[in-house]
């Protein structure tokens, strides 16, 4: 059996690794590794072949993929009793880019909450915790044009890492402070579905990079409403399909004037399970409550297929993600059209396939784990 580990510090939604260092605090370095173990079954006849499983592919010593029905392995994929001889890789590790897409209509200028939100997050971004987070920042109603989503798809400060220090030492935390001392709450309409429109596309790009994992938080007083009604539902599929395809989280951030409920939806969709209400006399601790979490790198979800002398087949691969006590199997999916919101994960290309990729609810699960391993020469759970 073949396995690779990433072996990675517990690190999940509410979870952060740091060490005190001058006035702020540094995320601790993670290590991170992918660790092969070699097959301990037999060879046979003195040609390579390993007859440790009895699935339709044998070795012949090329180390490449033979696609077939596997019929070998063991009753539980993860046992991690079936493991031996490592051999170590590394793993790759990406920075978070947080994008704060923030309402500025004019009802943000009732009772106090825009002055609120602006001192709320400006300590929010002078925290601790946060050095090596990269954020963005957008503001909407966007005058003249409101409604148009490609306007939000730039934000008005592009996502670049917080540092050690404070403003104006940290040159992304001064843009970001400016940016909301300079902003004012006087737009007349909340086009929110074009916004998230235009953050998701941001999104999508920043993903399509590889250089960071995107992530959204809306900050809001009104309930999800577009510029041509749109409906509940949409705004739903909307922040899944950013989850499924970009695998980009929202989180949405509830101020005075519409409830968490409201906004569950649209955070349950984005993948971070319901939307936090921030009241005015705690909005830095109810900010870095919900997104304290965003620790400054975390996994990459996919990984290369290890070179081994074994010939491997498609059907005996599992990839096992251990976020309890012990490892669980991930459910194999044709393509990304087929992940879900379980434990899941596809090849990049079934037909020749060079990386095994998790989904992105499995990716954001994972990201709170212990461990992810690859283990072939077992039946693999197919959905």
């Amino acid at each position: 059996m073949i396995q690779i580990t990433t072996g990675v510090a517990p690190v999940g939604a509410q979870q952060v690794f740091m060490t005190q260092h001058a006035t702020r605090w540094a995320v601790v370095a993670t290590s991170v590794a992918l660790v092969v173990f070699a097959s301990c079954a037999t060879d046979s006849g003195g040609d390579g072949a390993s007859s440790g499983a009895t699935g339709s592919g044998g070795s012949d010593g090329s180390g490449t993929f033979a696609v077939s029905s596997g019929t070998g392995g063991i009753e539980n994929p993860c046992d991690p009793e079936a493991n031996c001889a490592a051999e170590l890789f590394p793993a790759k590790v990406v920075p978070v880019a947080l994008y704060l897409l923030i309402d500025r209509s004019a009802s943000m200028a009732d009772d106090g909450k825009w002055t609120a939100l602006v001192t709320g997050l400006t300590s929010f971004l002078e925290s601790d915790d946060l050095a090596g987070l990269q954020v963005a920042v957008e503001f909407f109603p966007y005058a003249p044009s409101p409604c148009t989503a490609s306007q939000y798809a730039v934000p008005e400060v592009d996502a670049a890492p917080l540092t050690a220090e404070l403003a104006p030492a940290d040159p992304q935390e001064k843009k970001l402070i400016d940016a909301l001392n300079a902003a004012m709450p006087t737009g007349v309409s909340t086009p929110m579905f074009a916004a998230l429109t235009g953050a998701y596309d941001w999104a999508k790009a920043v993903a399509a990079s590889g250089e960071a994992k995107p992530v959204v938080a809306l900050v809001t007083d009104a309930a999800p409403e577009g510029c041509g009604g749109e409906t509940q539902s949409e705004f739903v599929a909307l922040a899944a399909q950013a989850l499924k395809e970009a695998g980009t989280a929202t989180y949405a951030l509830a101020l005075p004037g519409v409830s968490g409920a409201e906004l569950d939806a649209l955070a349950s969709a984005g993948g971070t399970n319901k939307a936090l209400v921030l009241n005015g006399g705690s909005i830095v601790s109810d900010m870095l409550a919900a997104l304290g979490g965003l620790y400054a790198s975390q996994i990459d979800c996919t990984f290369d297929i290890p070179k081994s002398s074994m010939e491997l087949d498609t059907k005996q691969v599992n990839l096992c993600v251990n976020t309890q006590s012990e490892p669980t199997a991930a459910v194999q999916v044709t393509t990304s059209l087929d992940c879900g919101a379980g434990l899941e994960w596809h090849y990049d290309d079934i037909g020749q396939p060079q990386q095994l990729v998790l989904c992105p609810a499995a990716c954001a699960s994972a990201q709170g784990a212990a461990s992810v391993q690859i283990v072939v020469g077992c039946n693999a759970i197919i959905k």
